[in-house]
């Protein structure tokens, strides 16, 4: 037989074994042989399993003599679904599975033949009710070292890592929800995750009524038996500069318990340099600041860990307890800046000196308990208690040319917070039907001293609570979502209270013209409450012309969202074509104002914002899965209609990556171009980054090295205030990112054998510490 070894590079991985998600029902096992029409064996094709509800149930490969054999199978309805690279899909209805089932010789077709039980897939995508599953390829698993570097390599539309801080949101910027089996998880965790025991990743970009996100991603990974393991995993930049990143992983399983410990450490030097241009139109006069700005540090250390025990019995219940503690140390802010000043009123040049230092200890303990009934439903319970605490300095020093201070402006700032926040669901589902019921509430007290030049003791007490409840509906080509949350906020300060109520509906519709070619419509509304920095009744001085000051009348707003997808994709290429809509009624953004001889800026409830964007995403796959490149340009509108302004503005963007394998190597490459947006009177420039990365992958250890900005001098942001009173333009910039080299490896040790544990459903956090800095906001 001739061999096509690109056949070989898309096998799916699966390999979800018996029971570990489906009730404990009599288990059957479905086995037969892939073969060609030839009667030749496809070793390596891929086998799986979907109930009526399209979820993937079970998957394997077969063989080198084409057999596979897929256990644990509950009685039901199911659809086998066998593929193979070159070859027709083949899809067999099972009903009534009662007993086990040989399936004999299942032929494939090359992709000359039309079948009438063909249904041609091209990528490893399937479109549920409410997510998208797909199915990791042999590739993409082969040269990922982990769960993060897999999603990566996936290339998941409309989802963005910063290669600097490590951080994952959408493209809009919106928080995306990492879990794995189900829990909300920290990135620590997921970095923490091994790419071959992951059977499938869920995508949901519009999730569920009772998550607060724009996208959520899901590991269901493989059971784990009696053992475990232990990996380390560390990234370094070639210099004293840059990032340097650091873990430790361990966990081990016993009779019904599982054991895991995390330790991470990460830590980001730089010099930066502050460029900044403020034009001042007061009553009585008008005049221009320009900052020449020096080098100045900036370095921020943090140190993660995680220790978390969970006891387990199939199909019954499962507990967990999670202590989770992060320490952040940053004792040169982002934010700090030198260098010299030239004010065109005195004619006068001076030098400043603006630092701030910050430290956050955030602790928290996690306790879960989710108790499995019959019929597809479960019962779960989360309470999270956080205590952080947080302190902060900051002193701006201003001296002219003779070395006479001109303002020496200090503040200090230690603070207190105390959260508990609970939840309680309900979830059942049948044939075609999933639903669900909650409940949710999160209670804080917040406590900042503030001393120096402004001494002022802030107590906040906030209040959210919220129900919520979802029903999703499949049938055949057809599905439907629809969610509404009830939310009631409270907050209080200082005799000063607000409370209101808000309804958050939502709604999505699917319809699957065939399994390539998918149209989706979205819509909801959303709440967002002011910040709890942003509610402190407190001033801050920023230098000798700048005031941030809290705002405790502050309102929540409310977003409107409509969103239309079509996707289609094949073997060779796949397009995705997105265009949404966004109106803010009342929206929270920064104002600037004269009073009493000072700029003031501060945040108010201001008219209403619109937004269009335009986002296709071209996925392309001319050798297989030798290589995958993936475009995505886009356009931004905005519409700002402030309380004394009207500002509008239009941003073209590209977003690429590609992944190129061969064997267990592998060449990475991604490319964005700036990402800006307005909001309020602010323009700000994201920055414009690319890299380069080559890498071998092998069982147990990792090894890739590569270049950051290898073709750009400096890597910047920036942003434009266009305020007719006090207009500005801020750039930041560091040559310590550009031509930087860096490495990363990893290794994994197993011992023993694996034991499963269960299945979470749902974590929550605290991490907001609810301090007003007295550092500049943004870029300035």
């Amino acid at each position: 037989m001739k061999h096509d070894y690109s056949m070989t590079l898309r096998i799916f991985v699966l390999s979800l074994l018996a029971g570990c998600f489906l009730p404990g029902f009599a288990q059957h096992i479905i086995k037969g042989i892939v073969t060609d029409k030839g009667n030749v064996p496809l070793s390596g094709a891929t086998c799986a399993v979907y109930a009526s509800d399209s979820v993937l149930v079970s998957g394997s490969m077969a063989d080198e003599k084409g057999k596979f054999a897929l256990k644990g199978i509950a009685p039901g309805d199911y659809v086998l679904q066998v593929s193979f690279v070159g070859y027709q899909n083949m899809r067999i209805a099972i009903e009534n599975l009662a007993e086990d089932v040989d399936l004999g010789t299942i032929v494939l077709q090359d992709d000359a033949q039309v079948l009438g039980e063909v249904s041609v897939v091209g990528s490893a995508r399937k479109y549920n009710v409410d997510r998208q599953v797909l199915i990791p390829t042999q590739s993409q698993v082969t040269i990922s070292n982990n769960a993060w570097t897999l999603m990566q390599n996936m290339q998941l539309a409309r989802i963005r890592v910063n290669p600097v801080t490590n951080d994952i949101t959408t493209y809009e910027g919106d928080k995306v929800i990492l879990q794995i089996n189900g829990v909300s998880v920290p990135k620590e965790e997921v970095i923490a995750l091994r790419a071959q025991d992951i059977v499938r990743v869920e995508y949901t970009e519009n999730p569920g009524a009772r998550y607060q996100a724009g996208a959520l991603v899901n590991y269901v990974v493989k059971e784990r038996k009696q053992g475990g393991y232990v990996s380390a995993e560390g990234f370094q930049n070639l210099s004293s500069l840059g990032i340097k990143r650091y873990s430790l992983n361990s966990s081990y399983n016993w009779k019904k318990s599982q054991l895991g410990v995390i330790v991470g450490y990460e830590e980001m030097r730089s010099k930066w340099t502050r460029e900044n241009e403020y034009r001042y139109q007061l009553p009585d006069y008008s005049f221009v600041r320009k900052e020449e700005g020096m080098p100045t540090k900036y370095k921020d250390q943090t140190l993660n860990a995680t220790l978390k025990y969970t006891l387990y019995e199939a199909d019954k219940y499962q507990f967990n307890a999670t202590f989770r503690n992060k320490y952040n140390n940053v004792p040169n802010q982002f934010s700090d800046r030198k260098g010299y000043v030239t004010d065109s009123y005195t004619g006068e040049r001076t030098f400043l000196q603006d630092y701030s230092q910050w430290k956050e200890n955030s602790s928290s303990l996690d306790l879960y308990f989710q108790r499995n009934l019959k019929n597809k439903q479960f019962l779960l319970f989360n309470v999270v208690g956080t205590y952080i605490g947080s302190d902060n300095t900051h002193r701006y020093q201003e001296d002219d040319e003779s070395g006479q201070v001109l303002s020496d402006i200090y503040s200090k700032i230690d603070g207190k917070k105390y959260s508990f926040i609970a939840e309680a669901v309900y979830e059942g589902s049948n044939k075609h039907s999933k639903w669900s019921v909650g409940a949710h509430h999160n209670q804080s007290y917040t406590d900042n001293a503030y001393t120096g030049d402004v001494v002022s003791d802030v107590n906040l007490r906030y209040m959210e609570s919220y129900v919520f409840a979802d029903y999703r509906y499949a049938y055949k080509k057809f599905s439907a979502s629809v969610g509404l949350n009830g939310k009631y906020i409270r907050y209080s300060q200082k005799g000063g209270k607000d409370k209101n109520f808000y309804f958050e509906p939502r709604l999505q519709l699917q319809y699957l013209f065939t399994d390539n070619l998918m149209l989706r419509y979205n819509a909801r509304i959303s709440s967002y409450a002011p910040s709890l920095s942003s509610l402190n009744d407190t001033e801050q001085e920023v230098d000798m012309w700048q005031v941030t000051r809290g705002n405790p009348n502050l309102s929540t707003y409310q977003r409107y969202r409509q969103e239309l997808l079509f996707s289609y994709n094949n073997r060779y290429f796949g397009i995705d074509i997105v265009g949404r809509y966004f109106y803010d009624d009342n929206p929270i953004m920064t104002s600037l104002f004269y009073e009493d001889g000072k700029i003031v800026s501060m945040d108010e409830n201001h008219r209403n914002m619109h937004r269009l964007v335009f986002e296709p995403t071209l996925n392309l796959h001319p050798f297989g899965e030798y290589i995958s490149l993936s475009v995505t340009p886009g356009m931004n509108r905005y519409i700002v209609n402030g309380n004394s302004y009207v500002h509008t503005y239009t941003h073209w963007y590209v977003f690429a990556s590609l992944v190129a394998s061969y064997k267990r190597w592998f060449l990475n490459a991604s490319m964005n171009t700036r990402f800006n947006s307005l909001s309020g009177e602010v323009i700000t420039y994201g920055e414009a980054f690319h890299q380069i990365a080559l890498g071998y992958n092998a069982k147990r250890w990792n090894v890739t090295a590569g270049v950051m900005l290898p073709f750009t001098k400096e890597y910047s942001q920036a942003s434009r205030n266009l305020s007719e009173i006090a207009s500005s333009y801020s750039k930041v910039s560091t040559k310590s990112l550009s031509h930087l080299f860096f490495i990363s490896a990893s290794v994994n040790l197993d011992f023993g054998t694996k034991y499963k544990a269960g299945k979470q459903k749902r974590s929550n956090s605290d991490t907001d510490s609810g301090i007003l800095s007295g550092s500049k906001r943004g870029m300035d």
